[in-house]
């Protein structure tokens, strides 16, 4: 067909327009689209030629360069808001190089993405004209879609631009972006008088220990809670020091451990004053919104990012500025209250609390003395490490990573990681069998496999992928009923397609287990696990469980495993490799053999091992550290 038209449907619900549009005699039609459902609906109508993936399967790392780029023209344009005076200081008017999700650099991160997938559905597909069923939970994609085809000359019709659930949508969106702020002022002014408001009183505690505790989740707890308990057995104060993090504080709590919030240190002026800064801001970028809209840095492939990013700049200056505002009233009070021998943070300038504490306290007498990596390969949205004094380190491997980018050898220390040393007693605690009956699982199946479909973040794991990795583990599930399925999804995972795909197959022997929940369990039970780069592969290898990598972007450098996990690189050969395993019992057996002795070693160079746990060591070398900068060994 010379005369092609796409047609775009991004939502089982929406796929009701698709049989609304009156197909024309001469014309081929694509129905491109990320949900499999919408895939089968397109396959029941005659008139339509093909159906397609949306979004390609794409790494973050072929856009990162040019992300970068205009991350460094936005926060050029951000920082020509700043005043002093009457609005937000030029040094808090910035996006971090960080993405991860979120509104902002994500955004500019998924513009790219996304504008590649779209000229490669229209060049592939020679595409004439599109139309686009108007997805209310997915406006923002629509828009890079409808400019982007505009910059092609592309004619786009929009159907359902006036129904009910785009208006209700759009009017959610600006909603929670306008009700943000006073839901966070008054969390924060609970947070505030339940914790107390005497800070004015106390004295500077001796010996006091920060660690940053940047969140709830159990993760980040059991980042700093080891440690923190070990340094208090060496005589310091420790304290986790949290900013948004109530129900994590309460952890910290309840295992003994001292907790103090930001939250306290803010008044009723610092509230005021940091809204009505961040008013000014927000009418000054409102004034300059054209500038911003043509800025001549901000094009990719013939399309302008101005437009598409605008959202994101206002939900910048509503919903965060306004709070880092109020932080930048609240950190240097804290340091006005506390001297902290050292502090410990997440992550290096990748937080604004990082960025706030690097800015007020005083790096003569508080080092950053600690930063834990899990990972071992090359980021390039990396931020500068020079702030850290001194790097605990997991093991030989992050050693390796960084002196690669130019951390030198005496800022860094091997302690192991002690997230896992809790991992020996789980083992030694429960069995299979009471891990299987702990999950409500059969005990009479051949072979577990777990599988962590992953979250889906454009750049790190697209929806095609999940979708792909997906169908082919059910249809091997289906086609193997002694062999278990348990599937655990990640706690920022999205219920939706994955949970109608198993509901689809309704298969006796597959499971899937609550997201929230820890992935022990599910570990200790499985023969394997699936994943792609996660951290559970790390944690998998403790249970001596293999691993299996399935990366179908084709981006060798998330082979973040080395030889510890065997790389899978399209849905056919899994199917192919599960089928190897499972029929043949030689072949399973050498393979288990061989993985769990590749494991052994990966694990003795990712977790060094010494006469103490992580914890203790990581105690003693900060403890040595504290002594040198203050001259007392």
């Amino acid at each position: 067909m010379d005369k092609n038209i796409l047609i775009v449907c991004r939502n089982l619900s929406d796929a009701g327009f698709i049989s609304r549009i009156p197909p024309e005699t001469g014309y081929g039609y694509f129905l491109a689209s990320d949900d499999p459902r919408v895939h089968k609906v397109g396959k029941r109508l005659a008139w339509i030629n093909e159906t397609c993936w949306l979004e390609k399967m794409e790494s973050f790392r072929s856009v990162a360069n040019k992300t970068m780029e205009y991350i460094e023209a936005v926060n050029g344009w951000l920082k020509s808001l700043g005043n002093d005076k009457y609005g937000v200081s030029p040094d808090l008017l910035f996006w971090f190089r960080h993405v991860e999700g979120g509104m902002t650099t994500q955004r500019i991160q998924d513009a790219l993405l996304l504008i590649n997938a779209y000229l490669s559905l229209f060049d592939r597909n020679n595409i004439q004209s599109v139309v686009v069923i108007r997805c209310a939970g997915m406006l923002w994609e629509d828009e890079v879609l409808i400019e982007t085809a505009k910059t092609r000359g592309i004619p786009v019709k929009i159907v359902g631009r006036f129904r009910f659930s785009v208006f209700v949508q759009r009017f959610r969106n600006l909603f929670k972006m306008m009700a943000r702020q006073p839901y966070c002022i008054c969390n924060l002014l609970w947070i505030k008088f339940s914790a107390g408001n005497n800070f004015y009183k106390e004295n500077k505690p001796e010996k006091e220990i920060m660690f940053q505790l940047c969140g709830s989740q159990d993760k980040h707890v059991e980042n700093i809670a080891p440690i923190m308990k070990a340094v208090a057995d060496m005589g310091y104060n420790p304290v986790a020091l949290c900013w948004k993090a109530n129900s994590g504080a309460k952890k910290v709590r309840e295992s003994g451990l001292a907790v103090d919030e930001l939250e306290r240190y803010v008044t009723f002026k610092d509230i005021g004053l940091s809204l009505y800064r961040s008013l000014q801001t927000l009418i000054r970028a409102i004034k300059l919104r054209p500038g911003f809209i043509c800025n001549a840095g901000l094009h990719y492939q013939g399309v302008s990012l101005g437009g598409v990013l605008w959202p994101s700049i206002l939900f910048y200056l509503t919903a965060e500025l306004p709070q880092w505002c109020i932080l930048n009233y609240a950190v240097p009070k804290y340091f006005t209250f506390h001297s902290p021998l050292a502090i410990k943070l997440w992550a290096s300038g990748l937080w604004i609390e990082c960025h706030l504490a690097m800015k007020y306290m005083n790096r003569g007498e508080t080092p950053l003395l600690m930063y834990w990596f899990w990972h071992s390969m090359h980021y390039p949205y990396e931020p500068s490490y020079e702030c850290i004094d001194l790097f605990l380190a997991a093991g030989k491997l992050q050693e390796i990573y960084l002196k690669e980018i130019g951390v030198t050898s005496d800022r860094i220390e091997l302690t192991g990681m002690a997230r896992y040393d809790f991992l020996a007693d789980f083992k030694k605690t429960y069995r299979r069998e009471d891990s299987l009956n702990h999950l409500k699982i059969p005990l009479y199946l051949s072979y577990y496999i777990t599988y962590d479909p992953n979250a889906i973040l454009r750049g790190f794991q697209s929806t095609p992928e999940q979708v792909q990795v997906t169908e082919a583990l059910l249809n091997f599930a289906k086609n193997n009923p002694s062999v278990g399925l348990i599937i655990k999804p990640h706690p920022a995972h999205c219920a939706g397609i994955l949970e109608d795909m198993v509901a689809e197959y309704s298969l006796k022997n597959v499971f899937v287990v609550d997201k929230d929940i820890q992935p022990y369990h599910a570990l200790n039970t499985a023969d394997m696990l699936i994943t792609k780069n996660s951290t559970i592969g790390l944690e998998a290898m403790f249970f001596e469980c293999p691993v299996i990598s399935v990366i179908l972007d084709g981006d060798d450098k998330f082979k973040v495993f080395g030889e510890a996990a065997e790389y899978i690189m399209n849905s056919k050969a899994l199917n192919e490799f599960l089928n190897l395993l499972v029929k043949n019992a030689d072949f399973r057996n050498t393979w288990k053999t061989r993985q769990i002795k590749r494991q052994k070693a990966f694990i003795r160079d990712f977790c060094f091992e010494g006469e103490f746990s992580s914890a203790i060591l990581g105690a003693k070398a900060i403890d040595q550290h504290i002594k040198k900068v203050r001259g007392d060994i």
